[in-house]
């Protein structure tokens, strides 16, 4: 091992079950960080919402999708419809 592969911190078992990451995870029924991940990234849209959600962000028009379906990912459309009142 490198000592740039060197956690800089390494959470004890307790904070790790107190973590936010395992609540979500919990949240949507998936048992292990790679799995969460993979979902992360194969239903951004599913994530996303689930986020929205999660932070009880109330929108003022909500969104009619929450990422568009263009394939473009360096510009993706999100939140089609949506207004928010911050």
């Amino acid at each position: 091992m490198s000592e740039t592969d060197i956690a800089v911190w390494d959470p004890d078992p307790e904070t790790v079950a107190d973590s936010n990451l395992v609540s979500a995870m919990g949240d949507c029924g998936l048992i292990d960080y790679e799995t969460f991940h993979r979902w992360t990234i194969e239903d951004r849209a599913g994530f996303w919402n689930y986020v929205i959600r999660r932070l009880g962000i109330l929108f003022v028009e909500p969104p009619v999708q929450i990422l568009g379906s263009s394939e473009d990912v360096e510009s993706p459309e999100w939140l089609a419809g949506s207004r928010l009142n911050i």
